[in-house]
Protein backbone atom coordinates (compact mmCIF):
# COMPACT_ATOMS: atom_id res chain seq x y z
CA UNK A 1 0.00 0.00 0.00
CA UNK A 2 2.82 2.36 0.95
CA UNK A 3 4.62 1.59 -2.29
CA UNK A 4 1.46 2.37 -4.24
CA UNK A 5 1.08 5.75 -2.53
CA UNK A 6 4.70 6.61 -3.32
CA UNK A 7 4.13 5.66 -6.96
CA UNK A 8 1.05 7.90 -7.19
CA UNK A 9 2.94 10.79 -5.59
CA UNK A 10 5.80 10.41 -8.08
CA UNK A 11 3.32 10.34 -10.96
CA UNK A 12 1.69 13.52 -9.67
CA UNK A 13 5.04 15.32 -9.46
CA UNK A 14 5.95 14.14 -12.96
CA UNK A 15 2.64 15.32 -14.36
CA UNK A 16 3.07 18.74 -12.74
CA UNK A 17 6.57 19.10 -14.18
CA UNK A 18 5.39 18.24 -17.69
CA UNK A 19 2.46 20.65 -17.40
CA UNK A 20 4.67 23.62 -16.42
CA UNK A 21 4.54 26.16 -19.27
CA UNK A 22 7.70 26.91 -21.19
CA UNK A 23 8.65 28.64 -24.41
CA UNK A 24 11.47 28.37 -26.93
CA UNK A 25 12.69 31.72 -28.21
CA UNK A 26 15.01 31.88 -31.22
CA UNK A 27 16.51 35.34 -31.74
CA UNK A 28 16.60 36.34 -35.42
CA UNK A 29 19.74 38.06 -36.76
CA UNK A 30 17.74 40.86 -38.40
CA UNK A 31 14.28 42.30 -37.77
CA UNK A 32 12.52 44.88 -39.90
CA UNK A 33 9.87 46.92 -38.08
CA UNK A 34 7.43 49.57 -39.28
CA UNK A 35 5.91 50.72 -35.98
CA UNK A 36 7.36 53.12 -33.40
CA UNK A 37 7.44 50.37 -30.75
CA UNK A 38 9.46 47.14 -31.06
CA UNK A 39 7.84 44.04 -29.53
CA UNK A 40 9.38 40.69 -28.63
CA UNK A 41 7.44 39.11 -31.46
CA UNK A 42 9.42 41.26 -33.91
CA UNK A 43 12.73 39.82 -32.66
CA UNK A 44 12.17 36.10 -32.02
CA UNK A 45 10.66 32.95 -33.47
CA UNK A 46 8.56 31.66 -30.59
CA UNK A 47 7.26 28.15 -29.92
CA UNK A 48 5.13 27.01 -26.97
CA UNK A 49 2.17 24.76 -26.25
CA UNK A 50 0.77 27.43 -23.94
CA UNK A 51 -1.29 29.83 -26.07
CA UNK A 52 -1.68 32.37 -23.28
CA UNK A 53 2.09 32.48 -22.78
CA UNK A 54 2.65 32.93 -26.53
CA UNK A 55 0.26 35.88 -26.66
CA UNK A 56 1.86 37.45 -23.62
CA UNK A 57 5.38 37.19 -24.98
CA UNK A 58 4.64 38.17 -28.59
CA UNK A 59 3.07 41.49 -27.57
CA UNK A 60 5.66 42.33 -24.91
CA UNK A 61 7.11 45.84 -25.63
CA UNK A 62 10.90 45.83 -25.90
CA UNK A 63 11.70 49.45 -26.68
CA UNK A 64 11.51 52.35 -29.12
CA UNK A 65 12.20 51.63 -32.78
CA UNK A 66 15.05 53.49 -34.49
CA UNK A 67 14.26 56.34 -36.84
CA UNK A 68 13.26 55.56 -40.46
CA UNK A 69 16.23 54.26 -42.42
CA UNK A 70 18.32 53.67 -39.27
CA UNK A 71 19.04 50.54 -37.23
CA UNK A 72 19.79 49.42 -33.67
CA UNK A 73 21.44 46.35 -32.15
CA UNK A 74 19.78 44.19 -29.46
CA UNK A 75 21.99 41.70 -27.59
CA UNK A 76 20.43 38.32 -26.71
CA UNK A 77 21.65 38.40 -23.10
CA UNK A 78 20.30 41.90 -22.54
CA UNK A 79 16.99 40.95 -24.13
CA UNK A 80 16.67 37.79 -22.02
CA UNK A 81 17.24 39.78 -18.81
CA UNK A 82 14.68 42.37 -19.91
CA UNK A 83 12.03 39.73 -20.64
CA UNK A 84 12.65 37.98 -17.31
CA UNK A 85 12.35 41.23 -15.34
CA UNK A 86 9.29 42.41 -17.28
CA UNK A 87 7.34 39.15 -17.01
CA UNK A 88 8.61 37.65 -13.75
CA UNK A 89 9.02 34.30 -15.52
CA UNK A 90 11.75 31.96 -14.31
CA UNK A 91 14.81 31.33 -16.43
CA UNK A 92 13.78 27.69 -16.86
CA UNK A 93 10.52 28.79 -18.48
CA UNK A 94 12.26 30.56 -21.36
CA UNK A 95 14.79 28.66 -23.48
CA UNK A 96 16.85 30.97 -25.67
CA UNK A 97 18.69 30.15 -28.89
CA UNK A 98 19.53 31.77 -32.21
CA UNK A 99 21.69 34.79 -32.96
CA UNK A 100 23.83 36.48 -30.34
CA UNK A 101 22.33 39.81 -31.39
CA UNK A 102 19.51 41.12 -33.59
CA UNK A 103 19.84 44.11 -35.92
CA UNK A 104 16.58 46.10 -35.79
CA UNK A 105 15.90 48.10 -38.95
CA UNK A 106 13.12 50.65 -39.27
CA UNK A 107 11.50 50.20 -42.66
CA UNK A 108 10.91 53.39 -44.59
CA UNK A 109 10.12 54.81 -47.96
CA UNK A 110 11.52 57.81 -49.75
CA UNK A 111 9.19 60.75 -49.98
CA UNK A 112 10.19 62.67 -53.08
CA UNK A 113 10.65 66.40 -52.86
CA UNK A 114 8.52 66.78 -55.99
CA UNK A 115 5.55 65.29 -54.12
CA UNK A 116 5.92 67.84 -51.33
CA UNK A 117 6.28 70.69 -53.82
CA UNK A 118 3.19 69.57 -55.76
CA UNK A 119 1.13 69.50 -52.55
CA UNK A 120 2.22 73.06 -51.71
CA UNK A 121 1.35 74.37 -55.19
CA UNK A 122 -2.01 72.61 -55.10
CA UNK A 123 -2.80 74.40 -51.84
CA UNK A 124 -2.01 77.80 -53.39
CA UNK A 125 -3.88 76.88 -56.57
CA UNK A 126 -7.05 76.16 -54.59
CA UNK A 127 -6.85 79.54 -52.85
CA UNK A 128 -6.46 81.36 -56.15
CA UNK A 129 -9.26 79.36 -57.80
CA UNK A 130 -11.59 80.13 -54.88
CA UNK A 131 -11.10 83.84 -55.70
CA UNK A 132 -12.04 83.20 -59.35
CA UNK A 133 -8.46 83.76 -60.49
CA UNK A 134 -5.74 81.76 -62.17
CA UNK A 135 -1.97 82.07 -62.08
CA UNK A 136 1.32 80.45 -62.96
CA UNK A 137 2.99 78.72 -60.01
CA UNK A 138 6.43 77.32 -59.43
CA UNK A 139 8.50 76.27 -56.44
CA UNK A 140 11.33 78.69 -55.92
CA UNK A 141 13.88 76.19 -54.59
CA UNK A 142 14.01 72.43 -54.97
CA UNK A 143 12.66 70.43 -52.05
CA UNK A 144 14.91 67.59 -50.90
CA UNK A 145 13.80 63.96 -50.64
CA UNK A 146 13.25 62.60 -47.13
CA UNK A 147 12.81 59.22 -45.48
CA UNK A 148 9.44 58.56 -43.82
CA UNK A 149 7.97 55.41 -42.23
CA UNK A 150 6.28 52.87 -44.47
CA UNK A 151 2.55 53.27 -44.85
CA UNK A 152 -0.13 55.42 -46.42
CA UNK A 153 1.30 58.93 -46.88
CA UNK A 154 -0.85 62.06 -46.87
CA UNK A 155 0.55 65.51 -47.68
CA UNK A 156 -1.70 68.30 -46.41
CA UNK A 157 -1.00 72.01 -46.99
CA UNK A 158 -1.52 73.75 -43.67
CA UNK A 159 -4.45 76.19 -43.40
CA UNK A 160 -4.04 79.74 -42.14
CA UNK A 161 -6.31 82.38 -40.70
CA UNK A 162 -4.53 85.21 -42.42
CA UNK A 163 -6.72 87.69 -44.31
CA UNK A 164 -3.77 89.41 -45.96
CA UNK A 165 -3.47 89.39 -49.75
CA UNK A 166 -1.40 86.68 -51.34
CA UNK A 167 1.31 88.39 -53.34
CA UNK A 168 4.04 87.19 -55.65
CA UNK A 169 5.49 84.71 -53.18
CA UNK A 170 3.98 82.49 -50.49
CA UNK A 171 5.38 80.19 -47.85
CA UNK A 172 3.29 77.03 -47.53
CA UNK A 173 3.77 74.53 -44.71
CA UNK A 174 3.02 70.99 -45.85
CA UNK A 175 2.24 68.47 -43.10
CA UNK A 176 3.20 64.83 -43.77
CA UNK A 177 1.05 62.10 -42.21
CA UNK A 178 1.68 58.34 -42.39
CA UNK A 179 -1.13 55.96 -41.45
CA UNK A 180 -3.02 58.89 -39.89
CA UNK A 181 -0.02 59.78 -37.70
CA UNK A 182 1.73 63.15 -37.99
CA UNK A 183 5.39 62.86 -39.03
CA UNK A 184 6.75 66.34 -39.74
CA UNK A 185 6.16 69.61 -41.64
CA UNK A 186 7.98 70.98 -44.68
CA UNK A 187 8.22 74.69 -45.62
CA UNK A 188 7.86 75.32 -49.35
CA UNK A 189 8.19 78.73 -51.03
CA UNK A 190 5.85 79.07 -54.02
CA UNK A 191 6.27 81.87 -56.56
CA UNK A 192 3.10 83.29 -58.14
CA UNK A 193 2.95 85.19 -61.43
CA UNK A 194 0.38 86.30 -63.98
CA UNK A 195 -2.66 86.31 -61.69
CA UNK A 196 -5.64 86.94 -64.00
CA UNK A 197 -5.96 90.72 -64.46
CA UNK A 198 -4.08 91.71 -61.28
CA UNK A 199 -0.54 90.35 -61.45
CA UNK A 200 0.98 89.77 -58.06
CA UNK A 201 -2.10 90.26 -55.86
CA UNK A 202 -5.06 88.02 -55.06
CA UNK A 203 -7.30 88.00 -51.98
CA UNK A 204 -6.82 85.08 -49.61
CA UNK A 205 -9.79 83.45 -47.90
CA UNK A 206 -9.95 83.85 -44.15
CA UNK A 207 -10.30 80.78 -41.95
CA UNK A 208 -9.49 77.09 -42.22
CA UNK A 209 -10.07 77.07 -45.97
CA UNK A 210 -7.06 79.26 -46.66
CA UNK A 211 -4.07 77.16 -47.66
CA UNK A 212 -1.25 79.71 -47.99
CA UNK A 213 -0.15 82.99 -46.50
CA UNK A 214 1.61 86.15 -47.52
CA UNK A 215 5.32 85.97 -46.85
CA UNK A 216 6.93 88.95 -48.47
CA UNK A 217 6.57 91.76 -50.97
CA UNK A 218 9.02 92.75 -53.73
CA UNK A 219 9.80 95.94 -51.81
CA UNK A 220 11.05 93.90 -48.86
CA UNK A 221 14.16 92.97 -50.90
CA UNK A 222 15.06 89.92 -48.82
CA UNK A 223 18.17 88.25 -50.14
CA UNK A 224 17.30 85.01 -48.33
CA UNK A 225 13.93 83.80 -47.02
CA UNK A 226 12.82 81.34 -44.39
CA UNK A 227 12.34 77.82 -45.74
CA UNK A 228 14.70 78.32 -48.68
CA UNK A 229 18.07 76.70 -49.29
CA UNK A 230 21.19 78.85 -49.58
CA UNK A 231 24.94 78.49 -50.05
CA UNK A 232 27.02 78.97 -46.89
CA UNK A 233 30.65 79.97 -47.39
CA UNK A 234 33.15 78.94 -44.71
CA UNK A 235 36.67 80.36 -44.94
CA UNK A 236 39.63 78.92 -43.05
CA UNK A 237 42.95 80.47 -44.00
CA UNK A 238 43.43 80.02 -47.73
CA UNK A 239 40.71 77.39 -47.94
CA UNK A 240 37.14 78.34 -48.75
CA UNK A 241 34.40 75.74 -48.42
CA UNK A 242 30.76 75.98 -49.45
CA UNK A 243 27.85 73.93 -48.11
CA UNK A 244 24.09 73.90 -48.49
CA UNK A 245 22.00 75.13 -45.55
CA UNK A 246 18.34 75.70 -44.75
CA UNK A 247 17.48 79.31 -43.99
CA UNK A 248 15.43 79.71 -40.79
CA UNK A 249 14.57 83.43 -41.06
CA UNK A 250 14.28 86.18 -43.67
CA UNK A 251 17.27 88.45 -44.14
CA UNK A 252 18.63 91.29 -46.25
CA UNK A 253 22.23 91.78 -47.31
CA UNK A 254 24.37 92.54 -44.25
CA UNK A 255 21.97 91.02 -41.73
CA UNK A 256 22.62 87.95 -39.55
CA UNK A 257 20.24 85.01 -39.91
CA UNK A 258 19.86 81.57 -38.37
CA UNK A 259 20.52 78.54 -40.59
CA UNK A 260 20.61 74.76 -40.27
CA UNK A 261 22.99 72.40 -42.08
CA UNK A 262 21.54 70.22 -44.86
CA UNK A 263 23.14 67.12 -43.33
CA UNK A 264 20.33 66.92 -40.77
CA UNK A 265 22.41 68.16 -37.84
CA UNK A 266 20.21 69.68 -35.16
CA UNK A 267 22.60 72.56 -34.32
CA UNK A 268 21.69 76.12 -35.35
CA UNK A 269 24.34 78.34 -36.96
CA UNK A 270 24.45 82.10 -37.50
CA UNK A 271 25.43 83.44 -40.89
CA UNK A 272 25.77 86.84 -42.54
CA UNK A 273 23.83 87.52 -45.75
CA UNK A 274 26.30 88.56 -48.45
CA UNK A 275 24.14 88.25 -51.57
CA UNK A 276 21.15 86.64 -53.16
CA UNK A 277 21.09 83.10 -51.76
CA UNK A 278 24.63 83.57 -50.43
CA UNK A 279 25.73 83.41 -46.80
CA UNK A 280 28.98 83.63 -44.87
CA UNK A 281 29.57 81.88 -41.55
CA UNK A 282 29.67 84.24 -38.59
CA UNK A 283 32.52 83.36 -36.13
Amino acid sequence: MKARLLLLAAFAVSTTAVAAPHADLELVPQARVSDDQVTLGDLVRLQSDDLALVRRLVSLPVGQAPRPGESALVQRGTLADWVRRSTGLANATLRWSGADAARVIRTSRQLRGEEIADAAMEGVRRVIAAAGQHAELRVRSSVRDVEVPDGKVQLLPRPTDSGAPLRNRALVWVDAWVNDRFIRSFPVTVEISGIGGQPGVVPVATGAGAMAQRVTHPDDANAVSRGEWAALRITSGAVSLESRVEVLQDGRVGQRVRVRAATGASGILFAKVIGRGQLELVP
